[in-house]
């Protein structure tokens, strides 16, 4: 039995590498069962629920939100139940993959590229006037919501591929970070995804 936290996980993987190095015969014959308690439990009125991690919880407060909801746009029809519930999971999945890739480039810079029009892998390996605009559009977009940081937008030359990629300086508070977009990260799902979003929020 672990708990469902980071340091319950950290456990649960030691005692599986201890079964699977001193005794294996135990994991081949299907003998080891890890319970794992959920990480929460709620209440609503007299209804109580547990939920087994994050993802279950927000996917829980995301149905409680919902309940009635409709979002009102001018000139489109409200947007209610099931395709309202499909765009916020979707935003929902987008934040969840930022925060993840966040460890690699900056997360302004990935919410940009939500709302820009999609950046094709050809167009990066070509370059030229399409690139130079985009690279101006995301510019422009990381100047308008810096949140005090300087940006410095521009292309460089990728090692492994040999074509263009996007190079994003972040300045702030005297540290300099740099995010590099490759056509590696615009051919990925990830990418897809964002921009499939973005489709969605400017319809």
């Amino acid at each position: 039995m672990t708990d469902a936290d980071v340091d319950g996980s950290h456990i649960r993987t030691l005692l599986l590498t201890f079964f699977y190095r001193q005794m294996p015969q135990l994991i081949e014959r299907g003998y080891i069962y890890i319970a794992q308690p959920p990480l929460y439990k709620v209440k609503r009125g007299k209804a109580e629920r547990y939920l087994k991690d994050d993802i279950e919880l927000n996917s829980y407060l995301l149905e409680v939100a919902l309940d009635e909801a409709a979002l009102d746009t001018p000139g489109a029809a409200s947007l209610t139940g099931s395709a309202l519930a499909k765009l916020c999971q979707d935003y929902l999945a987008v934040e969840s993959t930022i925060k993840r890739l966040s460890r690699r480039y900056d997360p302004r810079v990935l919410h940009a590229l939500v709302h820009l029009p999609t950046l094709k892998a050809d167009l990066l390996m070509a370059g030229g006037r399409d690139l130079d605009a985009f690279v101006q559009a995301l510019q422009q977009q990381l100047t308008t919501h810096n949140n005090g940081a300087r940006y410095e937008v521009g292309t460089g030359t990728n090692t492994h591929s040999g074509g263009q990629e996007i190079v994003v300086t972040r300045s702030e508070h005297g540290a300099v970070t740099v995010s590099r977009i490759d056509a590696e990260f615009v051919g990925s799902g990830e990418y897809r995804n964002m921009r499939h979003l973005g489709d969605q929020l400017a319809a």
